[in-house]
């Protein structure tokens, strides 16, 4: 899971960890980076857990057409997450994990 900390979290979501943790994310990447086959390279931060919250917020659209705001995608991502952490929206894991499954539901 990854987040910035600080009181501006809002949301966690599964974007691996650096060494000595070890839980890369494997993504693709530009050739002029890195010198890897398949231009893909293990990674880990922001960059690997905004597409799920980036994802979650278009099946969102999808279900609810584009009419939806962006302040109430941002509400019920917020409420639909898991909470992690201390009980409510804590400095860590904000809002908590970004749980698709339980925002699609209502």
């Amino acid at each position: 899971i990854y987040t910035n900390s600080g009181d501006i979290v809002d949301l966690s979501a599964p974007g691996g960890t650096f060494p000595p943790l070890g839980s890369l994310i494997l993504s693709t990447w530009s050739p002029l980076s890195f010198d890897l086959p398949a231009n893909f390279v293990f990674t880990a931060g922001t960059s690997m857990a905004a597409p799920h919250v980036a994802g979650a917020a278009a099946q969102l659209v999808g279900k609810n057409g584009s009419y939806v705001s962006p302040r109430t995608l941002r509400t019920i991502l917020e409420e639909s997450a898991e909470d992690l952490g201390p009980r409510g929206d804590d400095d860590v894991y904000g809002h908590g994990l970004v749980n698709v499954w339980e925002a699609l539901q209502d």
